[in-house]
């Protein structure tokens, strides 16, 4: 006899890896944490989101398991009242696990992602933790099959070795920005449903939104620098250098970093609401400008590449040249995901739309290059910063910290 347990465990780990044989006793209708049988499965699912390969979606179905199988406590009672040690141990540990591999792409190329795909991911693992909807076996499997193949993306990426922009793409024709975007999606939908986990069984609730600066798309789409757009040079350091967009056509510029924030107080003090707002929606870019020619202190922007991501690199041979790698903007990330869940094509079709590109740049002299970098990585030393501020509440042990 199948019960709705069933069939969720094999929505959490499909088909194939359920194998019951018709001598096997059904088990319980309502199994509870004072039976061998709840208190075993208990500990096998909690034991289960260890797995750093496990789906979102087998986490959230998790979720809703240990929900019903666990005796209900009142209010915000905590992990202890439901669970015993060893099965609250296995959820910390699920949890810290899930948050240290996001702090690791804090500096990451995708840092300034990290928000937006919060906000994306918390409504839809709310939605399959809350009501539960069962996979086919073949969803399921490539629900494991995405899973495994960003596990393994951001071990290739580890083992790489010197700057992005002398890297080549890997095998499957993902370019580098492609190859860490799904990795980064794949550590974002993990934590949030991990803490979701967290919430529904200590708390008997999920909150309807993550304790985060909300960005909507109209504020990423905003703030975003575009090509022919006119840009105040005034109050930012302007670099001269030489680029050519075409062979034989070259064009002197400004090089310079485009739309930090500047927080309202000073180092080490707390930031105002105010201020993790416009650090959430912002979108620092490097530019390069040509001078107007109607305003004083004022430029027209030829090319722009995302600040994070384009770790700079002086030519080992010619030191007068600055290599960048140009990332694909975060908006664009979000659509390659929401692409592939309206059904317009499949998800690794749509990481094909990350495409990389490459500046070579041509300074007055080694100085001028070197200044050039050094301007680069100071900002995004300070953006990286004030992310990190932005994110404590998710990154945070303290934060939500299983009890």
């Amino acid at each position: 006899t199948r019960t709705l347990v069933d069939e969720l465990l094999e929505a959490v780990v499909g088909t194939v890896f359920v194998d019951r044989s018709e001598e096997d006793p059904a088990p319980p209708e309502d199994p509870t944490v004072g039976g061998e049988c709840g208190t075993e499965m208990i500990g096998a699912l909690c034991r289960l989101l260890l797995l750093p390969t496990l789906p979102a979606t087998s986490i959230c179905h998790a979720a809703w398991l240990l929900d019903q199988l666990l005796p209900t406590s009142s209010g915000s009672s905590g992990l202890a009242a439901r669970m015993d040690a060893g099965q609250v141990e296995s959820i910390q540990g699920a949890l810290q696990s899930a948050r240290l591999g996001l702090v690791d792409e804090l500096r990451g190329m995708w840092c300034d992602a990290l928000l937006p795909l919060v906000h994306l991911e918390w409504p839809k693992a709310r939605q399959v933790v809350l009501q539960p909807a069962l996979d086919s076996t073949g969803n399921a499997m490539l629900a494991w099959l995405h899973a495994q193949q960003s596990y393994e993306a951001g071990k290739v990426l580890a083992a790489r070795k010197g700057a992005v922009s002398h890297q080549l793409p890997g095998h499957r024709s993902l370019s580098l920005s492609a190859q860490a975007a799904v990795h980064v999606h794949h550590k974002v939908k993990r934590l949030v449903a991990m803490m979701q986990v967290h919430e529904l069984l200590s708390k008997s609730d999920i909150p309807e939104a993550c304790a985060l600066p909300a960005i909507p798309n109209t504020d990423i789409a905003t703030v975003e620098v575009k090509e022919s757009s006119e840009v105040d040079l005034a109050k930012t350091t302007n670099i001269r250098c030489t680029v050519s967009f075409a062979k034989g056509q070259e064009r002197s510029v400004y090089f310079t970093v485009y739309g930090c924030p500047t927080p309202s107080v000073g180092s080490g003090d707390k930031l105002s609401p105010q201020d993790m707002a416009g650090i959430a929606k912002s979108m620092p870019v490097v530019i390069l400008a040509a001078p107007s020619e109607t305003r004083l202190n004022a430029g027209t922007v030829l090319s722009v590449a995302p600040l994070l991501g384009t770790d700079p690199v002086v030519d080992g041979s010619h030191p007068r040249w600055l290599h960048l790698h140009v990332r694909p903007p975060v908006r664009r990330f979000l659509r390659a995901i929401k692409s592939s869940e309206q059904g317009n094509k499949p998800l690794t079709s749509s990481w094909q739309q990350l495409v990389d590109g490459h500046w070579v740049l041509s300074f007055p002299d080694e100085e001028a290059a070197v200044n050039a970098k050094a301007l680069v990585q100071e900002h995004a030393a300070k953006i990286t910063a004030m992310y990190c501020d932005v994110l404590s509440p998710l990154l945070s042990p303290a934060a939500g910290a299983p009890s």
